[in-house]
């Protein structure tokens, strides 16, 4: 059994925690920033940074998801074990949180007239196709991570026999075949990442233990340079698969073996708890944040970056105020919501 340290646990809750605000950032982006070159550049080189932050969260999950492999004494018990668990954690927040935002949605569009496809597929009649679009697609875009972790931890006892019993140079052109050629459809992208974590937890080894420190910082000071590159040439690193699966785990391994420093932070340490609760209800309310800054702030670039930085912060805040008072008031609630951490 793969025994995770205090000290490891601390910095998953840390990172993750770092990781969801980095999303936050991310869909934080303002259409406006490209009238001027220095505030677009800033934007757009944190978008891609952010890159980062899900598959780091996939790595993270599927380490975990093999940690105790022999608690419960038999693979065919673990699997349904695991997989009954992840209903509770995943699936049964998913739903509710999709359903938060459809009727968020209906709410908002009683008072403002909104086009989109989720009125039209309710006066075409279409209901099951709205249920898809709703459920499925899903409507509350940002949670497409949940639905996706949920898939590939239905392949968990394939991903398992994968890495238990094929030499691992096939382990190594079946990852390039996930993480480049993406050849499985939908999922191949979390696979991959899933994957990689999955082959510490079931080997033994902590998370990329071999990477020396200092190789750690190169991988990181590379991976600025090549995000700002593509920034300055303006190449979409995720329209660009065969390159997108490296450059990005040069990022990850530079972000997980560079953050020790971090890691011991107790303040960051005390809110990580709040990590998913963030991650769900962080849209739309980042979309009404930015709204009520847009006609105040957006007429120069110090007022657009001042929108960048505060939106998200405020954004975060709210969350976390919210997350806190829920807790405190409706516990049962408040781990329904955010899948029991």
């Amino acid at each position: 059994m793969m025994n995770i340290s205090t000290k490891q646990s601390n910095k998953i809750k840390i990172l993750s925690f770092c990781s969801i605000i980095s999303v936050v950032w991310m869909h934080a982006y303002y259409l406006e920033s490209e009238r001027w070159p220095t505030m677009y550049f800033a934007q757009k080189f944190v978008a891609l940074f952010a890159d980062f932050a899900v598959p780091l969260f996939f790595i993270i999950s599927g380490f975990l998801f093999f940690a105790n492999f022999n608690e419960v004494g038999g693979t065919t018990n673990f699997f349904i074990s695991k997989i009954k668990k992840r209903m509770r954690t995943l699936i049964l927040p998913y739903v509710i949180w999709c359903t938060l935002f459809i009727a968020e949605i209906f709410i908002i569009g009683s008072f403002i007239d909104l086009n989109t496809d989720y009125f039209a597929y309710c006066r075409q009649g279409s209901w099951w196709n709205f249920l898809l679009y709703v459920y499925f697609k899903p409507a509350a875009f940002h949670l497409w991570f949940v639905r996706d972790l949920f898939i590939v931890i239905l392949c968990s006892p394939i991903i398992y026999l994968f890495i238990r019993y094929l030499p691992i140079y096939v382990q190594v052109i079946g990852l390039l075949l996930l993480g480049v050629f993406q050849f499985v459809p939908m999922v191949s992208w979390g696979l991959f990442w899933f994957t990689i974590g999955a082959m510490f937890s079931i080997n033994q080894r902590e998370i990329f233990y071999f990477i020396k420190p200092k190789l750690a910082i190169l991988c990181l000071i590379a991976f600025c340079v090549v995000v700002a590159s593509f920034v300055i040439f303006d190449i979409s690193l995720a329209s660009n698969q065969y390159y997108a699966a490296p450059v990005i785990l040069l990022g990850v391994i530079g972000i997980w073996k560079g953050s020790d420093c971090v890691c011991t932070f107790t303040s960051i340490k005390s809110i990580s708890h709040y990590t998913f609760f963030i991650y769900c209800s962080h849209i739309p309310l980042l979309n009404i944040v930015k709204t009520i800054i847009y006609p105040r702030l957006l007429e120069s670039s110090i007022g657009c970056t001042l929108g960048f930085f505060l939106s998200p912060m405020i954004t975060i805040s709210i969350c976390l105020m919210v997350g806190k008072l829920l807790l405190s008031i409706a516990p049962s609630i408040y781990r329904i919501l955010s899948g029991g951490r």
